[in-house]
């Protein structure tokens, strides 16, 4: 599919700027343009984009900054990459990942056999780093309560889930954070 695309627009397209596709009138073409668009010229600043100061930033991190501000899918960045590491002498990364550092799934965040079933387990600090990690809360003490209760996934099955809920009391947002999940044929043991 991506070879017939390139394949159309090689054939569409003409070394000498020639287009076959008709605009509108090709006369007097300036005087349809309002002057008010000469705004939008490149005044040659990079000084920053949306707040962001790009000055003394790498090719790389402009690249890095523009993707993540715009919401780039790492297919379209991976594109534009293998575009920059082809036609220009910039040493960037060949994948979207690498350029966005993108963490790798960890072991202890992996899923594990145990007897009976797979478990998750994020555990306790990790959860409680996430919830806080913009505004710690202003406590000598947390008072933690956990839940565990088992779920049947279908009527029929043996399949069980059983999520292991914390929640921390005194604080004025009080949100349920999951611990682990473990999920098999029986309790978990």
């Amino acid at each position: 599919e991506t070879s017939i695309i390139l394949e159309n627009v090689q054939a569409h397209s003409t070394s000498s700027g020639d287009s076959d596709c008709e605009i509108g009138p090709t006369e007097n073409r300036a005087e349809e343009i309002p002057e008010s668009y000469d705004s939008f010229e490149s005044s040659g600043d990079t000084s920053g984009y949306e707040g962001i100061d790009l000055r003394g930033k790498s090719f790389e991190d402009k690249i890095r900054i523009w993707a993540l501000l715009t919401n780039q899918t790492h297919r379209a960045l991976n594109m534009l990459l293998g575009i920059l590491r082809e036609d220009t002498s910039f040493v960037i990364p060949k994948d979207a990942r690498t350029l966005l550092n993108t963490p790798l799934p960890n072991e202890s965040n992996a899923i594990t056999t145990i007897a009976g079933g797979h478990l998750w387990y994020q555990g306790i600090a990790c959860s409680l780093q996430h919830q806080y990690s913009k505004k710690t809360p202003n406590v000598e003490t947390l008072w933690l309560d956990f839940f565990v209760d088992g779920i049947p996934l279908h009527r029929s099955g043996t399949t069980q889930f059983w999520p292991i809920l914390m929640k921390v009391f005194g604080l004025t947002e009080e949100q349920v954070l999951v611990v682990a999940v473990y999920c098999g044929d029986t309790k978990p043991k």
